[in-house]
Formats: C-alpha cells, sequence, structure tokens
C-alpha cells in the first residue's frame, strides 16, 4: 500500500481512525481517483458488470488503497437480472437502451448504437447493505450512463450515510426515457446535499469535431459545442449532518476533494468537534485543515502551469492555420 504526502501529517491521524468507505459505481477502467489523497487509509468497492473488465480489474489490483474490492454486479433500481445495453465502445454501457436520435445530431455511433445486449446481476444500494456486500458509505461515485435517478431511488439507506457523491448526469437524453440533470440533482438537494462543483463538462459539436475555442479543417471550421455531459459533485450540508462523526467525516472528505473552505464552514457550523478531536487525537482541526490546504495548493497550482502551458500549443495552431483533423461524415 502507498502512502501520499498527506499521510505524513498529524491530520492522518484523524483520517486513519475514520477509515473511510467509498463506491465506485461504474470503475470500467479503473477506481475513481477523486479520493487518493487518503486511499492509504481508505476501503474502497468497485462495481462493474462486464466479466472482461471485472477479470482485469481483480487481477491488476491497487495496491494505493487500504482495502481495494471489485465485485461483478451492476446497481440498478431493483434486483433482479437486468440487459445491458452495450454500443461498440463500453463505457457507453447501459440499463437503459440507446436513443439513435442522437447519432443525427452528433455523429458519435459508438456510443449512441447498441451492439448487443448482455444479462447482468443487478443490485439496489440498500440490498448489496443488508447482504454484508457493503460497509457504512462515505463516498460514491455513480457513472452508469443513464440509471443514476434508479440507483439513488432504490438507496435511501446508504444515501443517508453518505457525505460526499460524484454523479454524471446527462443534459441530453442519450438513453431512451433517461433522466437528466434537472431530474437528478434536486432528489439529492432533498435529501440534504449540496452542490459544490461541475467538473468534466462535455460540450459536442455535429460529427465529433472540437468545439470551443478551436478551428479546425473541417465544413464548419468553428463553433460552440453543447453542453452534453458533466460530473455533479455534492456535499452534505452541515445542518444535515446526524452527528459529530457524520460532521466529522464530511470535513475530511470535503478537504480530501479539495473543499478545505466547506471543511472550515462546516467546523464552525459544529463547535463541539473541535473539542472532540482536539480530545480524542490532540490535534487542533482548524490549524491542521489550513496545513493541509497549504500542501495541496503548492501541488495543485504546479499541475494547472503545466496543463496550461501543454493547452498552448493545439490553441496556437487553431489560430495560426486551423488544427488537422480526421473528415467528417457529410453531411455536416
Amino acid at each position: 500500500m502507498q502512502t501520499h504526502p498527506i499521510g505524513r501529517l498529524p491530520i492522518a491521524r484523524v483520517i486513519d481512525a475514520l477509515s473511510p468507505c467509498i463506491l465506485d459505481i461504474g470503475a470500467r477502467g479503473g477506481a475513481d481517483e477523486a479520493l487518493l489523497a487518503i486511499a492509504w487509509a481508505s476501503r474502497i468497492v468497485c462495481f462493474e458488470p462486464d466479466k472482461a473488465e471485472f477479470d482485469g480489474l481483480v487481477a491488476k489490483g491497487d495496491t494505493r488503497w487500504r482495502q481495494f474490492t471489485v465485485l461483478p454486479y451492476a446497481v440498478g433500481g431493483e434486483s433482479p437480472r437486468q440487459e445491458l445495453y452495450v454500443p461498440e465502445d463500453p463505457h457507453a454501457a447501459s440499463l437503459l437502451p440507446h436513443d439513435p436520435s442522437m447519432v443525427e445530431r452528433f455523429g458519435r455511433e459508438h456510443l449512441h448504437v447498441t451492439k448487443e445486449t448482455v444479462p447482468v446481476q443487478t443490485w439496489t444500494l440498500d440490498a448489496l447493505r443488508r447482504g454484508g456486500f457493503i460497509d457504512r458509505v462515505d463516498y460514491m461515485k455513480i457513472d452508469v450512463e443513464g440509471a443514476e435517478l434508479e440507483i439513488l431511488n432504490a438507496g435511501g439507506a446508504v444515501l443517508e450515510e453518505c457525505v460526499a457523491l460524484k454523479v454524471e448526469c446527462s443534459f441530453l437524453p442519450q438513453r431512451l426515457n433517461q433522466p437528466l440533470v434537472w431530474d437528478v440533482v434536486p432528489r439529492l438537494i432533498a435529501q440534504g446535499f449540496e452542490v459544490v462543483d461541475l467538473q468534466d463538462i462535455h460540450h459536442w459539436r455535429r460529427r465529433n469535431l472540437p468545439a470551443h475555442p478551436y478551428r479546425v479543417r473541417a465544413d464548419m471550421e468553428y463553433s460552440r459545442g453543447q453542453v452534453a455531459q458533466c460530473d455533479v459533485i455534492l456535499l452534505r450540508a452541515a445542518a444535515h449532518a446526524h452527528d459529530t462523526e457524520q460532521a466529522l467525516r464530511l470535513i475530511v472528505l470535503s478537504a480530501a476533494l479539495g473543499f478545505f473552505d466547506y471543511g472550515i464552514s462546516v467546523l464552525r457550523a459544529t463547535p463541539e468537534l473541535a473539542a472532540h478531536v482536539q480530545h480524542a487525537h490532540g490535534l487542533d482541526l482548524e490549524a491542521e485543515l489550513k496545513r493541509w490546504s497549504a500542501e495541496v495548493g503548492g501541488h495543485v497550482a504546479a499541475a494547472s502551469l503545466k496543463d496550461n502551458l501543454r493547452a498552448l500549443v493545439p490553441l496556437f495552431r487553431a489560430w495560426a492555420g486551423r488544427l488537422p483533423f480526421p473528415p467528417t461524415r457529410p453531411p455536416y
């Protein structure tokens, strides 16, 4: 097991005692990395119903986590066997049928045309908890291409324990009868969560062309793309923390995701928490959060500088002479 630099800070004693539990629902390609900073103290359970992908995840393992478990199940709104609709790109496999009308608008046949259906064993979150497959859940990543709301509606007991969520949501009906972001987010707000960020925002153009700010050698050189999907990041509101322990887990998970201000707000709203941490761990929690923030800030600034410098190359090419791009399927 590898230890992140945060593991050497005094606050690591608090993180280690909490032993956070993470669910990654839709783990194709590897475990979600949003909480790598505390992976050394955390248990993660990944769900992947595709047998080949499941076997690969098990064989590869992931020593960054205190405990790494993969289960060969789909998570959904009910617990029988269901059909998984698989297009050419298996990352877009869904428990909902694909909407072929997306092809005319955006191309991307590899995402929107079903090639085969595969029967999979499906469980609800609450059934998994009752069956002993999962323990207390602190953070969930849900990336299941359309069945997010079904999972949330059938996982009320698990959701009550959760303090942080990453939920992929769509702005477009990519699957038939797919709930969209404005259907999913109000459900979570009603459950006591707040939206704190939108990440990995995808914009689509017709025929899969690069969107703003790039122009390319194509029929239509430039256009803004339509927002298609994103990851919605949510944290439990301080007023909806059920007890001091859940408030502490909320503070630690907020910090691990980079939302240090949010953690401080929770701490200020739960004044008895500082005394609890001082007594149990001999730490000034607010001072340790500030130290953790400084450690992360240096790494983030360096990574951002590198990314921005790298992005200048295609941007300059787009401005100077248009980016080369494979011919698109006519008509535009």
